[in-house]
């Protein structure tokens, strides 16, 4: 990787609160969520990861990273969810540089400023990544399984399938000039944002049979999208970025009553691995 003087840095807003505070209580904690998952080490092209905290849903962050653990890319692409309602167009950030207590990892600047060239809604703001965990929260696996690749994360709100479409278009094409093995794709988004355990689970079930099936777009809202949780949306987005010739695989299912017991606003979580057939 080339070596170049930051200009932003994003700094972590998470650690305490998602993960660890120190870099050596961070890595000691992704190493050990990564030997308990009982995911083999694979080369996934594409993979959808929660964000919520480590507690919560580290073991489905670890079985989506260890899915592809064997490649090493030279880009990671996240599209992540954007949490706050007040985020209604996709935003890469103004920053050059990420950090977590493990370290820096750079923004991939050049292809952020060729997506928001030719797609006319990407805008290009740190505001909404500081109020969204879903690219911080992916950054530790990244820096401990992929430490000199660059990232290109897209801060993504509710869309209509034809934005969905031209995005994916403009994401490809800004990452055509590196082999398909050299870029691995991160759904960074949780299935669904709370409602009563029972609801959220039948509105999970719905969307990852849609992702299991590749009929994401299907799922998305019938009317003109707006207010609401994009995970419809990251997951679209998502499918259509990768190769048709890839099959989907559902690696992990759970949710945050899990946990906490709370039935009466349940978070979904899910991991998932896209592989070339």
């Amino acid at each position: 990787m080339k070596l170049r003087r930051p200009q932003l840095i994003r700094e972590a807003v998470l650690d305490g609160i998602f993960y660890p505070q120190s870099a050596t209580g961070l890595r000691e904690a992704v190493r050990t969520l990564l030997l308990r998952t009982e995911e083999l080490a694979g080369n996934a092209t594409g993979i959808v990861s929660p964000h919520g905290s480590l507690q919560y849903s580290g073991l489905h962050q670890s079985s989506a990273f260890k899915s592809a653990a064997a490649t090493s890319p030279q880009l990671v692409g996240v599209i992540a969810a954007a949490t706050h309602d007040s985020n209604r167009t996709p935003a890469v950030p103004e920053s050059d540089v990420f950090r977590t207590p493990m370290g820096d990892t750079f923004v991939a600047r050049e292809r952020a400023d060729e997506l928001v060239h030719s797609v006319s809604f990407v805008q290009r703001d740190d505001i909404p990544h500081f109020e969204a965990p879903s690219v911080e929260t992916v950054l530790p696996f990244v820096q401990f399984l992929f430490p000199a690749s660059e990232i290109l994360p897209v801060l993504t709100p509710n869309l209509t399938a034809a934005k969905i479409s031209e995005l994916a278009s403009a994401l490809v094409q800004c990452t055509a000039d590196l082999p398909p093995s050299q870029v691995l794709w991160v759904c960074s988004s949780n299935i669904t944002k709370g409602g009563s355990a029972g609801s959220a689970r039948r509105r999970a079930d719905s969307l990852i049979e849609h992702l299991a099936e590749r009929s994401t777009k299907e799922a998305l809202p019938r009317k003109r999208a707006g207010r609401g949780y994009p995970a419809a949306t990251c997951l679209a987005l998502f499918d259509a970025v990768m190769p048709e010739s890839c099959s989907f695989e559902i690696l992990t299912r759970g949710s945050s009553c899990d946990f906490d017991g709370n039935a009466g606003s349940s978070i979904e979580y899910a991991s998932a691995a896209c592989r070339n057939l």
